[in-house]
Order: structure tokens, then C-alpha cells, then sequence
């Protein structure tokens, strides 16, 4: 495959994460550009998982073995679409990758409980025990908002096109819902792996399989209004706690 030159770009976007609400930071996206189809461009949007950041997830580059200096990209799904026709981009939620990690600076803003596990990092020795940092990283409504600054930046640049979501793991959990709440912005969506909490099958008094849980209206009712909120069912809090509901 015929390596692509990315454009990256600096997105500007007013944050919604707790530690650092209402200041203008800059998201990461990466752009690979139609080679050459013509007519309107179709814009893609990938979105990484909970613990991989979006370029190792999805324009994996390997190293030139040897000499002329020719990367490997066959294992780059963001070339290989932008190589079939599409424009493609690619972005990092803050506290992943190339976007800003706000107060991660301080490992005495770890939760407490979990602080055991940097205890060989320098400083750690000096935190309070008792101390919980009060904000979280993210949340849900956070990763909707950011995820809506990019889609917004897109369809300027692509006509006002509709984007087709690819998310890998847990990008389930901000493009699923974003799609239920803003349709008009997404033309398709394709989730590998997704993260959703397990469905029983539901039956009849007959024991009779009926359509599954996702499928069943009062499930699917549960799961819009889910959306509505900040969380979907079972999701955990960020700081290792139960399930949060905010207003």
C-alpha cells in the first residue's frame, strides 16, 4: 500500500472535563485525504478504545526495515480507507494520546485507592492518603461534547457531509449514544468489539425466545434514556466507583 502523507490538525474545543471546565484546549485529528476519487468527498471518523490512543489503534505504522526508508502501513486501517475513496480522520479524546491530559501531571491526583500502584513514581511518597482528587478525567457527556467539536470540524471541511462512525471497544460508549442523540450527523456506524453489557435473551410465558434485550422495546426505551444521561447502564466511574448519574 502506497504510504499516504497525514495532516494533523488542532482542533480547538472548549472542554467539559471537571478539571479543567471551560478552558480552550486543542484535540488531536488526523487527516488522510481521498487520493483522487472525485465528487464529494465521504468523510470517516475513528475513535479509539478505552487504553490504546488513536494512532497505534488505527494508522499503525511500522519502521522501514532496511533500505529504500519505506514504512510498512498494511496494518493502517486509516490508509487503506483514505487508498478506497474516503477521507478519513482520526482523534484522540483528551487524556488519550496526542490531545491534552489535563492535571495528570500530579500523581497525587490518582484515586487513593489506586495510588499503591505509583507508589515507585517519584513524589508519590509525599501524598496525602486520605485525599481524593474531586474531578474526574472524563465523562460521558465530556467525550459527547468533544466527539460533536470534531464531527462539527469535519462536515465543514467535507460539504456538510454526514460521517460514518468505526469505533474500536469502549468508542462504543461515546459513538453509540451520540448516534442515538444527533442522527442527522452520522451516515453509518461500525463498532468493533463494542463494550456493552451482556443481554439475556427474553422469552414468553411459553419459554419462547423473543426478540433479544437490545431489541426489546421497554430495553431499547432504557438504553435512549440512558443516552439522555451522562452514563450507560453498568458503565463504571471514572475514579473506580459506582456508576454515576449527573444532572
Amino acid at each position: 500500500m502506497t504510504n499516504l502523507t497525514p495532516v494533523d490538525h488542532k482542533v480547538k474545543h472548549k472542554s467539559t472535563i471537571p478539571a479543567n471546565f471551560g478552558t480552550e484546549i486543542e484535540l488531536f485529528v488526523r487527516e488522510y485525504k481521498d487520493t483522487g476519487s472525485g465528487g464529494t468527498p465521504k468523510p470517516v471518523l475513528m475513535l479509539h478504545g478505552r487504553s490504546v490512543p488513536a494512532l497505534p489503534g488505527c494508522d499503525l505504522v511500522l519502521p522501514a526495515d532496511g533500505s529504500p526508508p519505506q514504512p510498512d502501513t498494511s496494518l493502517s486501517w486509516a490508509q487503506a480507507l483514505a487508498g478506497k475513496g474516503y477521507n478519513v480522520y482520526i482523534m484522540d479524546l483528551q487524556g488519550s494520546g496526542l490531545s491534552p491530559r489535563p492535571e495528570m501531571h500530579d500523581p497525587c491526583n490518582a484515586n487513593p485507592a489506586q495510588r499503591s500502584l505509583l507508589k515507585t513514581y517519584p513524589g508519590t511518597d509525599d501524598c496525602d492518603p486520605t485525599a481524593n482528587y474531586p474531578f474526574q478525567l472524563g465523562n460521558s457527556q465530556s467525550e459527547w461534547d468533544e466527539l460533536g467539536t470534531v464531527v462539527k470540524f469535519i462536515r465543514k471541511r467535507c460539504a456538510n457531509e454526514k460521517v460514518a462512525f468505526i469505533g474500536w471497544s469502549a468508542a462504543s460508549f461515546v459513538m453509540g449514544p451520540y448516534a442515538l442523540r444527533k442522527p442527522g450527523d452520522v451516515a453509518s456506524m461500525f463498532l468493533l468489539a463494542p463494550m456493552f453489557p451482556p443481554q439475556r435473551p427474553m422469552v414468553d410465558e411459553h419459554r419462547r425466545p423473543l426478540r433479544s434485550a437490545s431489541r426489546n422495546a421497554p430495553a431499547h426505551e432504557a438504553r435512549v434514556k440512558a443516552a439522555r444521561g451522562l452514563r450507560l447502564p453498568d458503565e463504571p466511574d471514572q475514579q473506580g466507583g459506582p456508576p454515576s448519574r449527573h444532572q
